[in-house]
């Protein structure tokens, strides 16, 4: 066996190997990117009727999941 037949056998299962992995990565990096921004957008409220934390996509006033009293969001 030549030594070209050799190094052919071995350079492409490895490089099919690498784009395997970059496609993986790159399709992970995205979910993952998505997952957050969506995440990101979400509003923090606190009750101050019965102190409970919750979160909410609304950006304004949200009524409290739980005593239905309407919140401001917080301010950080």
């Amino acid at each position: 066996m030549p030594p070209s037949d050799l190094s052919a056998l071995i350079l492409l299962p490895v490089t099919g190997g690498m784009l395997l992995l970059l496609g993986l990565w790159l399709y992970y990096d995205r979910r993952d990117r998505r997952f957050l921004d969506q995440s990101r957008r979400r509003t923090t409220f606190h009750c101050l009727k019965c102190s409970h934390v919750y979160t909410s996509p609304e950006t304004d006033i949200c009524p409290c999941p739980r005593c239905g009293h309407s919140n401001p969001p917080l301010r950080f």
